[in-house]
């Protein structure tokens, strides 16, 4: 089993229900909105996870999914009350190929780089 990124996906947060304001660093207990677009129908496996800085799970996330190739993940979680960098783990699979894994940091509170975006 080898995970890989698709070239056509897009995985961002936001600090708006429209996703339309894109951010990183996040308040505690700041309402946090994410959307993955991906090709990968997660039919096989859909896993997402809140993840601390030791990479140890914190949470799950629940999603809504739409569309049909792309497909579009979407939710809203809240930060966690303490500050740290904390990451948005995805595990996807379709059982025919298509497959992402990766992450997505998120900064809480005060902590270096809190409103810079990674590329």
């Amino acid at each position: 089993f080898t995970l890989s990124a698709l070239t056509s996906t897009i995985f961002s947060t936001f600090s708006d229900a429209n996703f339309s304001i894109s951010q990183t660093g996040f308040s505690p207990n700041q309402a946090v909105y994410f959307k993955l677009t991906t090709s990968s129908s997660g039919a096989a496996k859909k896993e997402f996870s809140l993840l601390n800085s030791d990479k140890q799970k914190v949470s799950s996330i629940s999603t809504e999914t739409s569309g049909n190739n792309p497909y579009t993940y979407t939710a809203q979680f809240t930060a966690p009350s303490t500050d740290g960098i904390y990451y948005i783990d995805v595990k996807l699979d379709d059982g025919a190929g298509k497959v992402f894994s990766g992450q997505r940091n998120i900064n809480v509170g005060d902590t270096p780089g809190k409103n810079l975006e990674l590329l």
